[in-house]
C-alpha cells in the first residue's frame, strides 16, 4: 500500500491472472515497486506505448540570479526571503568591499584635491615670477610705444602657453604610464577594457580648469606689468 496525497491519482491497466488458490497479496517486479515507491515525492505516468511508469520532472532544486549592481544584492535578499525562499548571496563581503571602495575613493580625493591646490599653488607663483623677472624687458616694450593693453594680453598669452604645454607633456606622460599599467593587467581585462584611462570629457576638463587658472595667474601679474614705468629700463641701463 503507499500512502499518497488526495491529489495524487495515478491509472494504469491491471490484468488479474487467475490463481488456483486464493492469496491476500500480490507480487511485483523490483522496479516498478521503486518507482511506486517514489509517488510521496514525484509524479508518476504510466506510458501506453512504452507500457513503462515513467517519472515526471522533479523540478529545479535551486536556481541562480545575477543582480544588475552590488548595490542589488541586498534588496533581492530581502525580496526572496520574504516569500519565504532561502538565498545565499555574499552581502557581507559586499558590503566590505563598497566600505573600502568609500574609504579608497576619499583617499583619492583627499590626494587629489591637495595636488591640484598644491599645483595651482605652483602654477601661479611660477607665472607670477616669470613677469617679476621680465620687469626689465616689459619695460623696454613699453618704452618702444606698446600700450599697456598689449602688455597685459602678452603676459595672458605667455602664462596659456606654458599652462597649455604643461598639460600636453602631462598627458603624454599618461599616456605612457596607462599603456604600460593597462598592458601588466591584459590577462585581468576583458575585451576592449582597460585599468588605467582618461576620458575624453576629463582631457578637456583639464585643459578648460588649467587655462583658466593660468589666466586668473596672469591677470595678476599682468596687471602689476601694465604699472611699469617705462623710465625704469633707463634706469636699469
Amino acid at each position: 500500500m503507499w500512502k499518497c496525497s488526495r491529489s495524487t491519482k495515478l491509472s494504469m491497466p491491471i490484468t488479474i491472472l487467475p490463481m488456483k488458490e486464493a492469496v491476500s497479496f500480490a507480487f511485483m517486479d523490483a522496479e516498478t515497486a521503486g518507482k511506486l515507491t517514489l509517488l510521496r515525492q514525484r509524479n508518476i505516468r504510466y506510458d501506453e506505448n512504452t507500457k513503462k511508469f515513467l517519472l515526471s520532472r522533479r523540478g529545479y532544486a535551486s536556481f541562480r540570479i545575477y543582480a544588475k549592481s552590488l548595490e542589488d544584492v541586498a534588496p533581492l535578499k530581502q525580496f526572496f526571503e520574504k516569500q519565504g525562499i532561502k538565498v545565499s548571496t555574499q552581502v557581507e563581503r559586499i558590503h566590505e568591499v563598497k566600505e573600502l571602495d568609500k574609504y579608497l575613493t576619499l583617499i583619492f580625493w583627499l590626494i587629489t584635491t591637495v595636488g591640484v591646490i598644491g599645483g595651482a599653488a605652483t602654477l601661479s607663483a611660477n607665472l607670477y615670477s616669470s613677469v617679476e623677472r621680465k620687469r626689465k624687458e616689459l619695460s623696454i616694450l613699453r618704452l618702444l610705444g606698446l600700450s599697456g593693453g598689449m602688455i597685459f594680453r602678452f603676459t595672458i598669452y605667455q602664462g596659456m602657453v606654458i599652462s597649455t604645454s604643461g598639460v600636453v607633456i602631462a598627458l603624454v606622460f599618461f599616456g605612457i604610464m596607462a599603456t604600460i599599467i593597462n598592458t601588466l593587467f591584459q590577462a585581468h581585462l576583458r575585451s576592449g577594457e582597460s585599468f588605467c584611462t582618461l576620458n575624453i570629457i576629463h582631457i578637456l576638463l583639464v585643459f578648460t580648469s588649467t587655462i583658466i587658472l593660468a589666466i586668473i595667474a596672469s591677470s595678476i601679474a599682468a596687471y602689476q606689468a601694465t604699472k611699469l614705468d617705462p623710465a625704469d629700463a633707463m634706469r636699469g641701463e
